[in-house]
């Protein structure tokens, strides 16, 4: 069996569920592993720890076709279906990748209603798991939570 690129042998004795990991014992497979008696190399796990996920932080995910810069890294441009009304262009971000991430950008102004473009701050918040990546999963703009982005 593999757990996170190691082989492991899983058995199952009388003290618990016992790991025997080749390489660097508990190396992202446990936060505290103890030497169990019994055959060697064998440990039991103590205390389990979350499964981590590599990769940089992402923005939520993209849930169709014709979204733009969602489940990438500090994404320049944001659209939920490629629409104007839903565009935020010019995004620069002053902080990413801890508990929340912040920026500015462009609001695009659909014809014939100007006022409701310009610039707006992003604020990117709910940090997890999302589509098996760490992402912010909820974005504000202008201190209003728009949407859930996983």
């Amino acid at each position: 069996m593999r757990i996170l690129g190691r082989r492991v042998q899983v058995g199952i004795a009388a003290a618990g569920l016992v790991v025997a990991v080749t390489g660097t014992a508990g190396a992202g497979v446990a936060a505290g592993v103890e030497p169990a008696r019994g055959p060697a190399g064998f440990a039991r796990i103590l205390q389990a720890a979350p499964h981590p996920v590599a990769g940089e932080v992402v923005l939520g995910r993209a849930d169709n076709e014709y979204s733009v810069g969602y489940g990438t890294a500090r994404p320049a441009t944001l659209s939920l279906n490629s629409l104007c009304a839903n565009t935020i262009s010019d995004i620069t971000w002053s902080t990413w990748g801890g508990p929340e991430a912040n920026g500015r950008g462009v609001l695009c102004a659909p014809a014939g209603s100007p006022e409701s473009g310009g610039p707006v701050t992003l604020t990117a918040t709910d940090r997890g798991t999302c589509a098996g990546r760490i992402a912010y999963r909820q974005l504000w703009i202008d201190g209003k939570p728009t949407w859930k982005v996983c």
